[in-house]
C-alpha cells in the first residue's frame, strides 16, 4: 500500500523543494523562467507571463512589483461622491475635467469620467418637470415622492432595525415650504415670445425637508441637520415675474390645491413597505408674503391682532386680545428678517435719540438726526468693520442677517455707540437667538421674558413705536410656536432667501 502520494500543490514547503531538486540542478535559470513563462501563456494567463518575462529582462522590476502589491489600493469616488464634490466645491465641467486630467497623469486615476456624474445628476431630477420660456417646474406630488425615495435610500439600515420584525412601516415627512420674489437679476439678450416677460424678476418656489418620522412612537428616522442651509432647498418653480400681491395670492392657491391632492408615497426599502404622508408648513415667506396672504395692506398694522404701531405700547391690552384668524399663526415668525428689523430698530432709533421724536419734520431736527447717522455709521465701520444702511442698486441695502449677527454679538460696545440701554439689546439677542436655535422651548417662560422686554422697550422709549415685526415676536411668539409640531427654529426662511444667490449664479454659469 505504502504512503498516499500527495498532489504537489498540497506537499509541504520541503517536499516540494525535494521533488524539484533534479529539476533545479539540471536546468538554467533562464530555461526555468521562459518555460514558466510558456506554461502560464498556454494556460492564458499572459499578466503572470508577461511579469514573468520583464523580471528576467530586468530583475531590479521584481522589486517594483512587490512595492506595488503592499501599496493601499486607490479608492475610487463613485459618481455620487463626484457630483457633491462638484457641488460643494462650487466646481464647473471644464474645472472638474481639468482636476481629473492632472490627477490622471500622476497616475491618480480617483475621479470617475464625466459621464457617470450626468448619470448621477439624472438621479437627483424628479418626474415630470416642465419648461417653458417663462417658467419652469415640477408637481409638488412628483417632487416630494422623489425625495422619500432618496430618503430611504440613504437610511436602508435605519428603516430596517425601526421595522423590526414587522412587514410595513408608516412615517411623516415634515416639510416647510415658501415663495419669495428677487430683483435685480441679469437682463441676457434673450427674445420671449410674450414681449411683456421679463427676466429682471424672478418669482422662486420651494420647500425643505425638515425631519422624517415614525408614526408608532415619533422617533425620528431622518433629521435634516441643516434646515437653514440650501444644502436640501429643493425648487418647485422658477418664474421670470415680478413680486405682486396678486401673484402670491395665486400662488398659495395653486400650492393649497396640490397639498389638499397629495396621496401618501408607497415604496419599499429591502423587503420593508413604506409609506410615508406628508406634513407642509408655509413658513419661508417674509412679513410683506405675510401681509399679502393676510390682505393687509398697512405694513404699520400687524397681521395677528389687527392692531396698528400707535397701538402697541399698550401692551396689557394687547395681550387679552385673540388672534384674528389661527390659520396665520402657520406662517412662522421669519426669524431671518426678525435679526434685521431689530437691528434696524435699535439703529433708527440711536438715529433720532436727540430729538426724541419719531420723525423729524423741522430743519434743525433733520440736520440732528443726520449728524447722529453719520456719526454712528462711521463707528459701527471703524470698530466694528460693519457696513450699515448702505444701498446697493437692485441688492437693497447691506443690512443682512450677517451684519445683525455681528451687530448683536458686540452689544456692549454696540449700546455705547449707539447710546441704547444694555439692558434692552441683551434681552433681543437672547429672544433672536431662542427663535433661531431649532430646540424646542419653554414657551411659558418664554412668553414672560418676552413680555417683560417689551414692557422695558415701552419705558425706556415710549416716543418710539415699537415697529411691527418686533411686536410680533415680542407679543406673539408663543402662540406661534404652540401651533407648529417642530420647534421654530428649524422653520426659517433663510434657505430661501439664500437661494437667490443660487439663482443668479446658475444663471450666470448656465448650469
Amino acid at each position: 500500500m505504502g504512503r498516499k502520494v500527495l498532489s504537489f500543490d498540497n506537499c509541504a514547503e520541503r517536499t516540494k523543494r525535494l521533488r524539484t531538486e533534479k529539476l533545479r540542478n539540471s536546468t538554467t535559470l533562464q530555461e526555468l523562467a521562459y518555460a514558466a513563462q510558456m506554461q502560464f501563456r498556454a494556460q492564458g494567463q499572459i499578466h503572470a507571463s508577461k511579469i514573468i518575462k520583464n523580471i528576467q529582462e530586468e530583475p531590479i522590476k521584481a522589486k517594483e512589483y512587490f512595492n506595488a502589491i503592499k501599496e493601499k489600493k486607490q479608492n475610487k469616488f463613485n459618481g455620487d461622491e463626484a457630483l457633491s464634490l462638484i457641488v460643494e466645491a462650487q466646481l464647473s465641467k471644464f474645472q472638474y475635467k481639468f482636476i481629473r486630467n492632472q490627477a490622471k497623469s500622476k497616475n491618480c486615476d480617483i475621479y470617475p469620467s464625466y459621464d457617470e456624474v450626468l448619470s448621477a445628476k439624472k438621479r437627483c431630477y424628479p418626474k415630470d418637470i416642465f419648461i417653458t420660456e417663462e417658467q419652469a417646474g415640477v408637481p409638488l406630488q412628483s417632487l416630494l415622492n422623489h425625495t422619500c425615495e432618496r430618503l430611504i435610500e440613504v437610511q436602508k439600515d435605519v428603516l430596517t432595525y425601526v421595522a423590526k420584525s414587522r412587514n410595513t412601516i408608516k412615517l411623516t415627512l415634515f416639510c416647510k415650504y415658501g415663495f419669495d420674489g428677487t430683483s435685480g437679476q441679469s437682463e441676457y439678450k434673450q427674445r420671449f415670445q410674450n414681449i411683456s416677460t421679463s427676466d429682471s424678476s424672478i418669482f422662486f418656489t420651494s420647500f425643505v425637508p425638515i425631519k422624517l418620522v415614525n408614526n408608532e412612537d415619533n422617533s425620528v428616522v431622518w433629521q435634516n441637520s441643516r434646515p437653514s442651509s440650501t444644502r436640501f432647498c429643493r425648487p418647485i418653480k422658477v418664474h421670470f415675474s415680478k413680486e405682486t400681491t396678486a401673484l402670491t395670492l395665486q400662488e398659495k392657491q395653486n400650492l393649497d390645491l396640490q397639498i389638499k391632492n397629495l396621496v401618501p408615497f408607497l415604496g419599499f426599502s429591502t423587503y420593508i413597505k413604506v409609506e410615508i404622508q406628508f406634513e407642509m408648513y408655509l413658513t419661508m415667506i417674509d412679513v410683506k408674503v405675510g401681509n399679502a396672504l393676510a390682505k393687509n395692506k398697512s405694513t404699520q398694522k400687524c397681521f395677528l391682532c389687527g392692531d396698528s404701531s400707535k397701538d402697541f405700547i399698550k401692551i396689557d391690552v394687547i395681550l387679552e386680545r385673540p388672534i384674528l384668524n389661527n390659520d396665520y399663526l402657520k406662517y412662522g415668525l421669519s426669524t431671518l428678517h426678525a435679526w434685521i428689523r431689530f437691528f434696524e430698530c435699535l439703529l433708527h432709533l440711536s438715529y433720532k435719540i436727540e430729538i426724541k421724536k419719531w420723525q423729524a419734520r423741522q430743519p434743525e431736527d433733520k440736520a440732528k438726526v443726520a449728524n447722529r447717522k453719520k456719526y454712528i455709521l462711521d463707528q459701527l465701520n471703524a470698530k466694528l468693520g460693519l457696513i450699515v444702511d448702505k444701498l446697493k442698486p437692485g441688492f437693497g441695502s447691506s443690512n443682512d442677517g450677517n451684519t445683525s449677527r455681528i451687530f448683536f454679538e458686540n452689544s456692549a460696545i454696540v449700546s455705547e455707540i449707539l447710546q441704547v440701554n444694555y439692558n434692552l439689546m441683551y434681552p433681543f439677542h437672547v429672544i433672536l437667538q431662542t427663535v433661531s436655535s431649532g430646540y424646542d422651548i419653554n414657551v411659558e417662560k418664554f412668553k414672560e421674558y418676552c413680555v417683560e422686554t417689551a414692557n422695558l422697550f415701552c419705558s425706556l422709549y415710549p416716543w418710539y413705536p415699537m415697529p411691527t415685526s418686533v411686536h410680533r415676536i415680542l407679543i406673539h411668539s408663543s402662540e406661534v410656536i404652540n401651533s407648529f409640531l417642530v420647534p421654530i427654529g428649524q422653520l426659517s426662511e433663510e434657505a430661501q432667501e439664500a437661494r437667490n444667490k443660487d439663482i443668479k449664479k446658475f444663471r450666470c454659469n448656465f448650469l
